[in-house]
């Protein structure tokens, strides 16, 4: 059973690479051997919602919270950031929303 859910495991938001703090973060459209998933709207309302569009992103566990460099940790501001941007991007595009409906579901716009 958790082999069938972790296959329908995908997200909207294309695989990328950021850079910040001499660091590159990398994230993936699907769960790739040795990440975590990431829900990119956090918080209690969100998270679910970002799980209902597919808005997370797979990462390794140092740049979701096993770092201070990590999305959630000290100096993961700017990669956090840049998630919201680039996932707000893809849901409008692919729920064909504009920037005040995307507020509606997420209470703010990032872009």
């Amino acid at each position: 059973m958790g082999s069938a859910r972790q296959a329908d495991e995908y997200s909207i938001i294309p695989s990328g690479v950021f850079y910040a703090h001499d660091h590159m973060y990398r994230w993936y459209d699907t769960r790739v051997s040795g990440t975590v998933r990431h829900e990119v709207f956090f918080g209690t309302a969100n998270r679910k919602k970002s799980i209902q569009f597919r808005l997370y992103v797979f990462i390794s566990p140092e740049d979701h919270n096993m770092s201070e460099l990590g999305v959630h940790g000290r100096y993961g501001a700017e990669f956090n950031t840049h998630l919201k941007q680039v996932a707000q991007k893809a849901a409008m595009m692919v729920y064909g929303w504009d920037e005040d409906e995307f507020i509606k579901v997420f209470g703010k716009s990032y872009i």
